[in-house]
């Protein structure tokens, strides 16, 4: 007998990698948004914790499904080298008014989403393909919107996008994990 997807989730079975990473990153999501309410100077070492913690999850995405197409293994763990980097750029440089920071950040999310994109439409025979392309869309948007935003960032801005763009990655990676959720029987 199989077992539906509410019945499996009280199971106690061991939950899919992505679900814990999505919810993961939609919980920075909120930490990001409340932490740009706050006008405080240690908001920006605050985000550049969170762009690390995204690399971090990231990678653990990558190791997740590098044995679903090792084609693209290098693109994903690029991208999370770029959140890293944006993560570190914004550690040793915390002032919000430097244009060089925030090119480097918008640079690290413009080739995290197509990263994320190509990701997506390589593996078109997992289910949630088009969720994750049009989530690496989402962050090449935000990428944009930080380049319009030059040469006045700001950091309500980059807070704000860069909170929108986890919840989105979030919700995407919840979708992955519930429709490739492998199945389980009950005995």
């Amino acid at each position: 007998m199989m077992l539906t997807r509410y019945q499996f989730l009280k199971s106690g079975t061991a939950l899919h990698g992505s679900f814990r990473i999505g919810l993961f990153l939609i919980t920075l999501s909120i930490i990001s948004a409340v932490s740009t309410l706050i006008d405080d100077p240690a908001n920006q070492t605050l985000l550049a914790m969170i762009f690390l913690l995204r690399g971090s999850a990231q990678m653990l995405f990558s190791q997740r499904y590098r044995l679903l197409s090792y084609s693209t293994y290098w693109l994903s763990n690029l991208s999370a080298t770029c959140y890293l980097a944006g993560g570190a750029a914004l550690l040793d440089e915390p002032d919000s008014g430097s244009p060089l920071l925030t090119f480097i950040l918008l640079s690290c999310l413009t080739f995290s989403g197509i990263a994320r994109t190509f990701w997506g439409c390589t593996h078109r025979h997992v289910r949630s393909w088009s969720i994750m392309a049009i989530s690496g869309c989402f962050t090449v948007l935000t990428g944009f919107l930080l380049y319009l935003s030059l040469p006045w960032p700001t950091s309500w801005l980059l807070g704000g996008l860069l909170s929108l763009e986890l919840f989105v990655a979030g919700v995407a990676a919840i979708i992955l994990a519930v429709t490739t959720k492998p199945t389980v029987e009950c005995g």
